[in-house]
C-alpha cells in the first residue's frame, strides 16, 4: 500500500515559491535548446557525499528543472526496467511501481493514475524526468524524507525511516515467538548460526536497532540484536540450549515476520547437530526431497523479441543459448532438466509456470536480458517475487495461484543469493546483487524460482560476453555450480523425492 511520508523540510521550504501545480501549465512545449543547470543533492544525516548533477529546464515558460532518470535511479537505489519499442520507463521501488512514458503526463503508480503538470522526455539517449515527479509522487514512496529548494536548485534527502519498527516476545508453555513489526511486507531468510544464534536476513530491510532489541532473556530467547547491513537488515536471536525446532511465517499481510522457537518435551535437543542448517528455510530445500528436476526458462520468444541490443543482439535469442548450454552442464552433472520453451516460439508466463508445476520441477530458473539508457551499466543481476503477505501455512490447504510462489520466497532468496555468489567467483561480469520485484513469470510457480539477468544487452562488455560462445559456457557453468550446491546440501539431509 503506498503511503506518502511527511516531508517536513518540504514545508519549511514553501514560502520559497510558488507551488507546482501552480507553475507548470501542461501546454508547455519542449525547449530543445535549454541549458544545463546544476542541481545539487545533499545527503544530511547519511553516510553519502553530495552530488551534484545535470538538470535542464526543458518545459518552455516555466522554471521546472527535468532530471536524467538514470541519476534518479542512483538517488533512490531504484530498479527500472525500459521499453525501448513503447519509450516506457518503470521504477521499482521496494513494493511499488512506478511507470512512465516519454511525452506523456499521465503517471502510474501502483493501481493509480496521475497526471504531471508538465511530460517527461526522450532526450539525449535518456529519459529526462520533472522534479515534481520526484518530489511529489516518488519520494513519499521512500522511507526517506526529501525537501526540494526550486530557487536553490537543491534537493535534501533526508534520514532513513525504518520499516522494522517494534520487536514483540511472547512465550506459551514449550515455546517462544520472536515478532516483528514491519511497515510493509518483507521477504526474509532465517539462518542457524554454530554459536546458539539464529539470524533472519530481512531483504529491503531499515531497521530501528534501539526498538528491535533486548537484552534480558524470555523464554527460549536470551537475547535479541539487530544491524544494518547496506540495504538488508538482520535480527540476530541468541536462544536457549533447550530450542530443538525452528520455523518462521508471516502475519497481518506479511507485516509481522514471526519466529517460533519450540522445545521438545522431555528432551534435551543433540548440541552437535547445531549450526549444520545453513540454507534457506522451505522444506524443498530442507530435506523434503532430493533437488533432482531443474525447470529453465528461457525468456520472451514467438513475436516478443525483449530487448534489443548493440549490433541487432536480441534478448529472446541469447537467452535460449544460455538456456541450452546450461541444461547441457546440468544434465552432464545428472539433473533432469526440463525447457519451457526449446525454440524461437513463444509462451504466455502461467503456461511457463503450468509445465513447471507438472513436471514437478524442484527450481525454477528464468533467464532474461536486460538494456538501460546509459551504455556504461552493467552486470549480472538475480531477481525473486516480492513478498505480498497471506499465505496460509498448512501444506494441505488450498493456495490460490497468485499466490503459490509465495510459500517459496525463503528458498527462492537462497538460490538468488547462491547463483550471485558462483558467478561473482567464476565469470568475470560485474554482479549487481539481489533484488524483489513483482515478476510476472514466477507467478504461479510452485517451487524455489528466480528471475536471473545475465546482463545488459546496451553494454559492449556484457554483450561481447554473451555473443561468446566460451564466455556464455562459462556462465552457464557458473550457475550450474549454484544447482548443485544446492542440491548437495538438500541430499546430505536424506531427503526423499
Amino acid at each position: 500500500m503506498a503511503t506518502r511520508f511527511l516531508i517536513t523540510l518540504l514545508t519549511l521550504l514553501a514560502s520559497v515559491g510558488p507551488t507546482f501545480a501552480q507553475m507548470s501549465p501542461p501546454e508547455a512545449s519542449l525547449n530543445q535548446n535549454a541549458e544545463s543547470v546544476d542541481v545539487r543533492i545533499s545527503f544530511p544525516g547519511q553516510d553519502r557525499k553530495s552530488v551534484t548533477l545535470e538538470g535542464r529546464r526543458l518545459a518552455t515558460g516555466t522554471d521546472l528543472v527535468h532530471l536524467p532518470a538514470a541519476a534518479i535511479e542512483r538517488v533512490f537505489r531504484a530498479g527500472r526496467l525500459w521499453d525501448e519499442g513503447e519509450r516506457r520507463l518503470q521504477l521499482r521501488l521496494g513494493v511499488h511501481r512506478c511507470t512512465l512514458t516519454a511525452d506523456s503526463r499521465l503517471v502510474r503508480i501502483d493501481d493509480e493514475e496521475r497526471l504531471l503538470p508538465v511530460p517527461p522526455r526522450a532526450l539525449d539517449g535518456d529519459l529526462w524526468v520533472p522534479m515534481t515527479f520526484v518530489v511529489d509522487m516518488l519520494a513519499p514512496l521512500t522511507s526517506e524524507l526529501f525537501a526540494w529548494d526550486q530557487d536553490q536548485l537543491h534537493l535534501i534527502v533526508g534520514g532513513v525511516r525504518p520499516n522494522i519498527e517494534g520487536l514483540d516476545v511472547r512465550t506459551a508453555a514449550r515455546s517462544t515467538q520472536v515478532r516483528l513489526q514491519c511497515r510493509v511486507p518483507l521477504g526474509w531468510r532465517l539462518e542457524h548460526g554454530a554459536d546458539g544464534t539464529l539470524s533472519l536476513k530481512i531483504y529491503g530491510g531499515v531497521v530501528d536497532t534501539r526498538a528491535v532489541r533486548r537484552d534480558q532473556p524470555r523464554g527460549l530467547v536470551q537475547r535479541v540484536n539487530s544491524r544494518q547491513t547496506g540495504d538488508n537488515a538482520e535480527v540476530i536471536v541468541t536462544v536457549s540450549s533447550l530450542v530443538s525446532r525452528t520455523r518462521s511465517h508471516a502475519e497481518d499481510d506479511g507485516r509481522t515476520i514471526v519466529l517460533v522457537l519450540e522445545e521438545e518435551a522431555g528432551t534435551l535437543p543433540d548440541l552437535q547437530v547445531r549450526g549444520e542448517v545453513t540454507m534457506a528455510e522451505p522444506d524443498q530445500l530442507r530435506g523434503e526431497r532430493h533437488v533432482e528436476v531443474i525447470v529453465i526458462d528461457p525468456g520472451h520468444g514467438g513475436d516478443d523479441h525483449g530487448v534489443r541490443g548493440r549490433g541487432g543482439i536480441q534478448e529472446d535469442d541469447v537467452v535460449l543459448r544460455v538456456a541450452h548450454d546450461l541444461r547441457d552442464e546440468l544434465k552432464d552433472a545428472g539433473f533432469t532438466v526440463v525447457l519451457t520453451r526449446e525454440d524461437a516460439r513463444g509462451i504466455e508466463p502461467d503456461e511457463r509456470a503450468e509445465r513447471a508445476n507438472l513436471v514437478g520441477g524442484d527450481l525454477f530458473i528464468s533467464l532474461h536480458a536486460n538494456a538501460w539508457f546509459d551504455s556504461r551499466i552493467q552486470g549480472f543481476e538475480a531477481w525473486f517475487l516480492e513478498a505480498a503477505g497471506g499465505v496460509d501455512q498448512d501444506p494441505t490447504a488450498f493456495v490460490p495461484w497468485t499466490l503459490v510462489q509465495q510459500q517459496h520466497l525463503a528458498g527462492s532468496a537462497d538460490l538468488a543469493e547462491h547463483v550471485t555468489t558462483r558467478v561473482a567467483e567464476q565469470f568475470d561480469i560485474p554482479v549487481r546483487g539481489v533484488g524483489q520485484a513483482d515478476l510476472p513469470w514466477l507467478m504461479g510457480v510452485d517451487m524455489p524460482a528466480v528471475v536471473l539477468e545475465l546482463g545488459y544487452l546496451t553494454n559492449g562488455d556484457d554483450t561481447d560476453r554473451l555473443e561468446d560462445r566460451r564466455d556464455r559456457r562459462r556462465l552457464a557453468a557458473a550457475i550450474a555450480a549454484a544447482v548443485k550446491d544446492i542440491a548437495a546440501y538438500s541430499a546430505s539431509l536424506g531427503g526423499e523425492r
